[in-house]
C-alpha cells in the first residue's frame, strides 16, 4: 500500500495560473498533474494513449466525422 505525504513546492506565480486552469480544465487537482508530470519525467511512466496515438487501430475501418467527434468527446469525460 502508498502511502501519500504532504510537501510544500515553491512556484511563481505564473506557472500556479496556468496549473490551476490546466486542473480545472481536465477536472483534476494540481497535486494529480504535478503527480503525473513526476511520474512521466523522472520515473519514465508514460500516460495512457490518447485518441490520436490509438487512430492507427482503426485505419482499416471508415468512420464519419461526427462519429470520431463524438469518440473524442467520450474520451474527455474519463479521468486521465
Amino acid at each position: 500500500m502508498s502511502t501519500s505525504v504532504r510537501t510544500t513546492i515553491v512556484l511563481q506565480d505564473e506557472k500556479l495560473r496556468k496549473l490551476k486552469k490546466l486542473a480545472f480544465e481536465k477536472g483534476t487537482s494540481i497535486g494529480k498533474l504535478i503527480n503525473e508530470a513526476l511520474d512521466r519525467v523522472f520515473f519514465g511512466k508514460k500516460k495512457a494513449k490518447n485518441f490520436r496515438e490509438l487512430r492507427g487501430l482503426w485505419k482499416s475501418r471508415h468512420f464519419s466525422k461526427e462519429d470520431i467527434e463524438g469518440a473524442r468527446l467520450r474520451l474527455k469525460e474519463f479521468p486521465s
